[in-house]
């Protein structure tokens, strides 16, 4: 499980856009926050951006692609839905 973490976020690396907001100091680590929504069934993750206080992130989950915004802080997914 972690050499997948691993190479997911890897991927998400290359694929990440990077707005110039900065997480806070006690964010999550990205790997942490990326392994619990995989915990929550939605892989592949395809790309993530921090804006606005929260992570955005889209991911499938059941062949559907979704949007989803993570508090920073908790990880818990505050809002998911279907992106086009």
């Amino acid at each position: 499980m972690k050499l997948f973490s691993i190479l997911t976020i890897l991927g998400i690396t290359s694929a990440t856009t990077w707005a110039d907001e900065k997480p806070p100091a006690d964010a999550l680590p990205l790997s942490k926050v990326i392994e619990m929504i995989e915990n929550k069934g939605y892989t592949p993750v395809v790309e993530v951006n921090f804006d606005d206080g929260k992570w955005e992130i889209e991911a499938y989950k059941d062949a559907n692609k979704r949007e989803l915004h993570v508090n920073a802080k908790s990880g818990e997914i505050e809002a998911d839905k279907a992106e086009d």
